[in-house]
């Protein structure tokens, strides 16, 4: 959405965040009007490299032509399912995932916090399994970022 379609100026969206959502963050003093490849556009077309990526989520790079039209493909079929039904993209992605990096199995994850959380399961069980109950530790960076979630700002040193 282009900040000349809502009729609102620049201020008014920062006083709209300002008043309706959390502050968790200092912004930076743009509007992320549209995004191409590796650069997102502000409200006066001006070119910002990304190197955020989504915060580590969308690597892929901004409004990619590829990307863009395996998302509308696939939107037009099924766009979020949970993990209990089995979908062709998953086991088809999950393939290709492992061949190509010489994994065995991956976890599809849809947040760094969430495969944080799973990591954290995981160690645990193998600690456990591997050298009994209460045998395992989770190895963290002092003054690091993990996510959100109770167990990742746990892991926060």
């Amino acid at each position: 959405m282009k900040l000349a379609e809502t009729g609102l100026t620049k201020e008014q969206i920062k006083e709209k965040v300002s008043k309706y959502m959390i502050d968790t963050y200092e912004r930076f003093d743009f509007i992320a009007e549209t995004a191409k490849d590796m650069y997102v556009y502000d409200e006066n077309g001006e070119a910002y490299l990304d190197f955020y990526a989504g915060i580590a989520v969308n690597s892929a790079g901004n409004c990619n032509e590829k990307v863009v039209a395996a998302i509308q493909d696939q939107a037009k079929d099924v766009i979020h399912t949970f993990n209990y039904p089995y979908t062709i993209p998953q086991a088809l992605l999950a393939e290709k995932i492992c061949t190509t990096i010489g994994m065995d199995k991956i976890y599809f994850q849809n947040s760094g916090t969430e495969a944080n959380e799973a990591m954290i399961k995981m160690a645990r069980k193998y600690g456990v399994e591997k050298y009994g109950p209460n045998k395992y530790n989770i190895v963290t960076a002092k003054m690091s970022f993990h996510g959100r979630t109770f167990g990742s700002m746990s892991a926060i040193g």
